[in-house]
């Protein structure tokens, strides 16, 4: 009977090409592997987006001023039309 029902043995999976450990640690593994590729590809994002996040506030911050005449000229005209005048 010999070898039958036992799989692979660790030196032929070598020599093919595998890992000599068992499949299924090979699966937990690159499993692991996977999740803590994906959770740092999560974290580079956050801190990618982040900084935008801020830089957007300061350019709304330095424009807010800029906002705020513009709609008071608006407003002056539309007023001014209603008023008669121009």
């Amino acid at each position: 009977m010999g070898n039958r029902g036992k799989g692979e043995t660790p030196q032929e999976r070598k020599r093919r090409g595998g890992s000599a450990s068992s499949p299924r640690k090979a699966r937990v593994r690159s499993a692991m592997e996977r999740a803590s590729f994906n959770s740092s590809i999560h974290d580079n994002e956050y801190l990618n987006f982040s900084p935008s996040i801020i830089v957007f506030l300061a350019s709304f911050g330095i424009l807010y001023p800029v906002f705020i005449e513009l709609i008071n000229l608006c407003y002056n005209s539309i007023y001014a039309v209603f008023q008669g005048g121009i």
